[in-house]
């Protein structure tokens, strides 16, 4: 039985689709397109609210003199709560019931600055990454 083999995935692949930076000649484009952009503004945004959430833990680590850390679920529950309620509901009922509980719990009770800033960095790092391109050999001689 032949199996075929896939082609291993570049991290610069991951973030954009195919052809999202082709010019209408099918050719990259020299800033690296649109999507590069779009990620590393998706990274920007989860870099700063990553901050907000740490000044948010700082100031309450300044007035009460304890250090303690916001979850992310607490940091939405204080924002829209009814938006938390909902999501819980709708993903127990409509997508799978055991998705809620271990996995998104898991996530909401980790430190709302690492939720937010592992994946900003990530993206602001795939939106730097360019194509490495070939460097032609100027003094080679053809023949």
């Amino acid at each position: 039985m032949n199996q075929a083999r896939l082609a291993p995935v570049s991290p610069l692949a991951l973030s954009c689709p195919a052809n999202a930076g082709a010019t209408g000649d099918g050719g990259p484009r020299r800033n690296g397109g649109k999507c590069n952009m779009f990620t590393r503004i998706i990274g920007a945004l989860l870099i700063l609210a990553a901050l907000a959430a740490a000044g948010v833990e700082l100031m309450q680590w300044i007035s009460s003199g304890t250090y303690k850390s916001v979850t992310l679920g607490g940091l939405w529950y204080m924002i829209h709560r009814a938006s938390l309620n909902a999501s819980q509901a709708g993903i127990q009922r409509y997508v799978a019931p055991w998705l809620w509980d271990p996995g998104i719990i898991w996530i909401l009770v980790q430190p709302a600055w690492a939720i937010t800033g592992l994946p900003g960095a990530v993206l602001l790092w795939l939106g730097r990454l360019k194509k490495k391109r070939r460097r032609r050999n100027l003094f080679r001689r053809n023949g």
